[in-house]
């Protein structure tokens, strides 16, 4: 792994975010990435089923529905 990439998997240590509509697409995405990159996230959807079967078993993500 080079630096850089190495530097990208933790961009957003300490960082928190609040994404809508993540129990998929574009939503489901972002949050995938920022959990990647370091941050914690609360997520958010209007279909509470569809968000914990999605990011359920993530300990970085507080789901909100």
């Amino acid at each position: 792994m080079t630096s850089a990439a190495s530097n990208l998997s933790q961009r957003f240590p300490q960082k928190r975010a609040f994404i809508t509509g993540a129990a998929s697409g574009i939503g489901a995405a972002a949050v995938d990435l920022f959990t990647a990159q370091g941050a914690k996230v609360v997520a958010n959807d209007i279909s509470a089923e569809a968000l914990q079967g999605r990011h359920g078993g993530n300990p970085a993500v507080v789901r909100v529905a």
